[in-house]
This record gives C-alpha cells, structure tokens and sequence, in this order.
C-alpha cells in the first residue's frame, strides 16, 4: 500500500508561491543538506466532455470509418518491412 503524499499548503502572494509561479510548468528542484527533492506540476483532472466536443468526435469517427477499405494491406506492410531495413540516420561511434 503506497503511503499518501505530504500537502503542504502555499500562501498566495508569499516568496514560496512567486518561486513556484517563476519556475511555471517546469520541475522544482529543492536541496537541503545534500538530500534533492523533484516537485512535479500534477495535471489538472480530466473533465468530462461537453456535448458539443462529444458530436464532433462522433461526426470524426463516423468521417473517418473504411477509409482505408481501399488500401492493398500486403504492399504497405511491404512498405514498412523495407523501411524498417533502411538506415536514414548516421550511425553512433562511441
């Protein structure tokens, strides 16, 4: 069982909350007597969608249905396989 994470709650207009605001989406890094702790931005939680968001993704999805009904599976399968065996970035010398 993982143990729940300390909150530790930051004043609004208080040095902490500046040098957080400064540092934006980056990662904080905090050090104290040699020990280094990483604070992350957590992401906000998703929200459900609103209709409007839900009627476009249908009307994409149903757009979007047996457009590849055409496509000739073996060739580009043929076409990835060769690709693959194709060296396009200069190789590493350690």
């Amino acid at each position: 069982m993982a143990a729940e994470p300390t909150t530790i709650h930051v004043k609004p207009g208080s040095e902490l909350a500046a040098l957080l605001a400064k540092a934006g989406a980056l990662p904080v890094l905090l050090e104290t007597e040699g020990a280094i702790y990483r604070l992350d931005r957590m992401a906000k939680e998703a929200t459900r969608p609103t209709p409007d968001e839900v009627s476009r993704s249908r009307a994409g999805i149903l757009k979007a249905a047996g457009s590849w009904k055409d496509m000739d599976t073996e060739k580009w399968k043929a076409y990835v396989y060769r690709r693959r065996r194709t060296a396009t970035r200069p190789s590493i010398r350690l």
